[in-house]
């Protein structure tokens, strides 16, 4: 008895395939060779017991099928196609304050609590909209879309996404200034865009946005868990992801000088510095076609030109992405 409990353990881990010619071919694990050929009659007339064993099973098993050869293949079924999407996607993006340091030939200041708002262009995405700008393909461009190409293999999914986040400062705010502005020495609480525009010591940040050509370059890497498939109805799946690259933009500022007159600076469009992210995909797929939810948390380190010198800040900011994607191509592999 210990033999035949022994033997289904070893037919398990050891695939047999027994052929009309009377020979047994072994599959056996990775650490052993590919496969061992043995005649059936030379396995059933050894000594050795577990030789017996194996032999009494298998032939057993044989008879039940009628005399056709058996073949017990446990064969990964995996898919390992190569399919290619494409994904498209209004994001809302929520952002959090920041210290933002500023160095030009007018001040160098620490602007603790700086904040941004979000700007989504969304009337882009109206007709009416496109009649007066006459451009009705400014929907692609100019709202904080994402645009995300992905290949998937075994349930590992690679990225390269393009994601236009825009952003600029309200236009009053209070923060806490600390550093020199005009030659003076400054700590203290104040309005970013003073009126008073008499007081050198006093901030007249108008307009400080990055909206124009502001675009995060990334890759990313993700792992697809499948929740469930209903088939001729649909897969419904969820993967995690990560995300780094670098961000691209154009940094516009306007500034108020002492005699109210307006100075603005609008940077080349440049390199600002790299970006990191961590983000989930809810997805339903339905043939060719798939709706998708993507929330992700980005961080990113930046350095912009302000007037005729830098602002440093960190940029952390959580983006939520509604869209539809499409399968360009499958690639099929065994």
């Amino acid at each position: 008895m210990l033999f035949r409990i022994f033997s289904v353990f070893v037919g398990l881990v050891f695939v047999h395939t027994v052929h009309a010619d009377d020979h047994v071919t072994t599959q056996v694990p990775f650490f052993l060779p590919s496969e061992i050929n043995v005649p059936a009659a030379k396995m059933c007339e050894a000594q050795n017991p577990i030789h017996a064993e194996i032999c009494n099973t298998l032939n057993d098993m044989k008879e039940a099928m009628d005399g056709k050869p058996l073949t017990l293949n446990f064969k990964d079924d995996q898919n390992h196609d190569i399919v290619v999407r494409f994904h498209f996607g209004f994001a809302r993006t929520t952002y959090q304050p920041t210290t933002l340091t500023v160095n030009d030939s007018q001040m160098h200041v620490v602007i603790k609590d700086f904040k941004v708002m979000e700007i989504t262009s969304a009337i882009c995405y109206s007709p009416e909209d496109w009649k007066k700008s006459g451009n009705p393909l400014e929907w692609i461009d100019e709202p904080t879309n994402l645009f995300d190409l992905s290949v998937e293999k075994d349930n590992n999914v690679f990225y390269v996404t393009i994601f236009h986040p825009k952003y600029l400062k309200p236009r009053t705010e209070q923060a806490q200034v600390t550093g020199v502005i005009a030659g003076q020495q400054v700590m203290r609480q104040m309005e970013i865009n003073s009126s008073d525009v008499q007081n050198p010591t006093s901030l007249h940040i108008s307009e400080f946005q990055n909206t124009h050509l502001q675009v995060d370059w990334q890759i990313g890497y993700g792992r697809k868990l499948k929740i469930f498939d209903a088939g001729k109805w649909g897969e419904l799946s969820y993967t995690p992801h990560v995300h780094v690259g670098i961000t691209t933009g154009s940094t516009n500022v306007i500034m108020v000088g002492t005699d109210g007159s307006l100075q603005q600076r609008i940077a080349p469009n440049e390199i600002q510095g790299y970006n990191i992210s961590v983000g989930h995909m809810l997805q339903y797929e339905i043939g060719r076609v798939d709706l998708f939810v993507d929330q992700k948390f980005t961080y990113e380190h930046l350095r912009s030109t302000f007037m005729d010198g830098t602002a440093q800040y960190d940029m952390k900011y959580m983006p939520v992405t509604f869209g539809v994607g499409i399968k360009l191509f499958r690639i099929h592999r065994e």
